[in-house]
């Protein structure tokens, strides 16, 4: 009993920990950007941080996007059915392609409303608004680009292990 339920466990951990990594380095990215800016000026890190409160948000609804493309991936990966995993595989990049787009968009046209409501100074308001517009264009070409990565490795990372057992 003791050898199923450690099984168990390290099989968690091994599908969970690439998710930790790319949550930890999605986050890391915003802070990296705070010290970058602190060698321009105070009010360059408060725009920043600002800005990427909202857009953490954002980050965090796409990884349980990806994580559940994941789960349905290993499923049919594991049932080796090819037809399910194909249709997994391309209405998982539209939905992130068509979710990252709307996203932007919405960023880009009500971002001042957003931060007028979150309370945002309004000497920062600028630098904030001008990080937001940059970070929000790059959203669908990133987010759709990490998502591809992210099927292609799920899929390279378990084909030898089902080939073995078959």
């Amino acid at each position: 009993m003791k050898s199923y339920e450690k099984g168990i466990s390290l099989s968690i951990w091994t599908l969970s920990w690439p998710i930790f990594i790319e949550v930890f380095l999605q986050l890391l990215v915003g802070n990296i950007d705070q010290v970058m800016m602190s060698h321009y000026s105070p009010q360059a890190v408060a725009a920043v941080a600002n800005a990427n409160q909202i857009l953490n948000i954002f980050i965090m609804l796409i990884i349980v996007m990806s994580t559940a493309t994941t789960i349905l991936i290993a499923q049919y990966l594991g049932a080796r059915n090819q037809s399910k995993l194909s249709e997994v595989c391309t209405v998982s990049l539209v939905l992130n392609f068509f979710f990252s787009s709307v996203a932007a968009v919405f960023f880009i046209t009500c971002h001042e409303w957003i931060f007028t409501w979150l309370g945002i100074p309004p000497e920062t308001m600028s630098d904030t608004s001008i990080y937001t517009t940059i970070v929000a264009a790059g959203l669908p070409i990133g987010i759709t680009l990490q998502e591809t990565c992210r099927i292609r490795l799920c899929i390279m990372r378990w084909l030898p292990y089902l080939e073995a057992i078959h």
